[in-house]
């Protein structure tokens, strides 16, 4: 970050540089989409049951590689595996366990996908042909109701949402319960939760619902772990959120980012994405371009994906793409005809106060039509140059 910010520091010195000369150059910063930082990129899939089709897409996991992500596809009953626009394949094929509902996934770094499937959780592993996922277990059942989130610390273990429960719980792999956490004795922790994510250090975040709106942290390296108030709380309280904080995700510099809506200047919502920094400050918020985004997942090459999913209208039913990108710096510059002839001879100098002379009565003849023609060759005589600074 150091380094682009020197990158950024020098790019505006020189512009400064070169619009401090009147007639030397002129300068123009244009930024390359409505955000600062965030650029949309496009849009992937359509309504529908086919391959790269989507019925109410909620929960996006980010694949073991950090490049590509998988989608639960909750209408449809299936999890597509995505990398960026190359389609990767699915879950269930006709002969393989079905899904209830599906509403969340995460890959652990063994490889194994984990799906938050209503009252269970399942795993899936890769087929060696292709690498399609196939089922693997199933557990949970009995013990957790209405999963609405999952991810996976460095550990290999399972974290989850268990909403209908009001409990975070953590499951190993091979599905043994070791702890979970409920609101027994504390009222206010752990109400209406909607979304679980685990950070590289293996921080644990935590959203609430309606209510509180609201996310606690847990450090798992704790001898007794116990969740705290995000320091980001105070800051969050002032966003524009309606109804509830829908998905969490981290990436690897400790940025956390959350997906929601805000009322619109139509009386309507639009989306609301927010990225908050490691020190609990609100870095950006966009998203006006989606009316209802659910999942988010965020790639190592600064990619944010955000599933849209209006039940309501029917509208959306589609994966976002954002792109982290620096502003671009446009300048046009235009050279000084100064018109000096040779410094030596007083005749080549005198030569060129005659050229200059002999120019002057020529602009002045051919009247005003000449002075614009004159005037277009002098900008076509311009250079743009463009410097870019991304991530």
């Amino acid at each position: 970050m150091t380094r682009q910010l020197r990158g950024i520091t020098l790019a505006i010195s020189f512009v400064l540089a070169l619009i401090s000369f009147p007639g030397l150059a002129t300068a123009e910063i244009r930024l390359p989409c409505q955000n600062f930082n965030y650029c949309l990129e496009g849009s992937y899939g359509q309504r529908g049951d086919l391959w790269y089709e989507f019925e109410y897409p909620t929960g996006l996991g980010t694949s073991g590689d950090h490049n590509g992500f998988f989608v639960a596809d909750t209408v449809n009953h299936r999890i597509q595996d995505l990398n960026g626009g190359v389609w990767l394949g699915l879950y269930p094929f006709p002969n393989d366990p079905p899904l209830t509902a599906p509403t969340d996934v995460a890959e652990s770094p063994n490889g194994k996908v984990f799906v938050a499937d209503r009252d269970q959780i399942v795993r899936l592993s890769r087929r060696a042909n292709g690498g399609f996922l196939q089922f693997d277990r199933s557990f949970g059942g009995g013990v957790v109701r209405n999963v609405t989130g999952i991810d996976i610390d460095s550990n290999g273990n399972v974290w989850v949402i268990d909403s209908g429960n009001n409990r975070v719980r953590k499951f190993t792999q091979d599905g043994r319960l070791v702890a979970n956490w409920t609101l027994d004795g504390d009222r206010s922790r752990f109400v209406q939760l909607t979304s679980i994510t685990v950070d590289d250090s293996d921080q644990v975040y935590v959203s609430q619902g309606v209510r509180n709106k609201m996310i606690q942290v847990m450090d798992t390296g704790d001898r007794v772990p116990q969740f705290r108030n995000f320091a980001g709380n105070a800051n969050l309280r002032d966003l524009p959120f309606v109804g509830w904080v829908r998905d969490l995700d981290t990436d690897s510099r400790g940025n956390l980012y959350m997906t929601g809506q805000r009322p619109n200047m139509e009386g309507w919502y639009s989306g609301l994405i927010v990225k908050v920094g490691a020190d609990g400050r609100v870095h950006e918020t966009w998203g006006s371009e989606v009316v209802s985004p659910h999942g988010i997942a965020v790639t190592d090459d600064g990619r944010v994906y955000v599933s849209e999913s209006e039940f309501f209208t029917g509208e959306g039913y589609r994966i976002v793409e954002y792109r982290y990108k620096f502003p671009r710096f446009r300048l046009r510059v235009r050279p000084i005809n100064i018109g000096l002839g040779s410094s030596k001879s007083g005749g080549s100098k005198s030569d060129g106060s005659k050229s200059e002379k002999s120019e002057s009565e020529k602009s002045k003849s051919s009247g005003s039509g000449s002075q614009g023609k004159a005037g277009r060759a002098k900008s076509k005589a311009g250079k743009t140059w463009t410097v870019a600074f991304r991530k």
